[in-house]
């Protein structure tokens, strides 16, 4: 699995990286079916974007998740738990295919 990280208009910080590797870390048991995990970091006049992008090993459209809010940190939990859903549901639809 290929990991990014991106900042727009805002610099990673060495803490918000390894809370991220943190956070991606419990996706690791699907490590096999992601191919990219790419987070974007985006500062803005009024607050945060976290947007989250994976695409997976068996292709078909990539998985986005985005949202905003004036604080990072609770944003980028709430993004994270929108993602395990997502990519839950992914993986279930893909092995009913199989």
């Amino acid at each position: 699995m290929n990991f990014e990280i991106k900042g727009v208009h805002y610099k990673i910080s060495e803490a918000t990286r390894e809370q991220l590797e943190k956070k991606v870390a419990r996706f690791d048991r699907l490590a096999e079916s992601i191919r990219d995990f790419n987070v974007i970091i985006s500062k803005e006049h009024t607050g945060y974007t976290v947007e989250i992008v994976v695409n997976f090993n068996w292709g078909g459209e990539a998985t986005r998740i985005n949202d905003s809010d004036e604080q990072l940190w609770p944003l980028i939990d709430i993004v994270f738990d929108r993602v395990d859903a997502k990519i839950s549901k992914e993986k279930e639809k893909n092995e009913r295919k199989a």
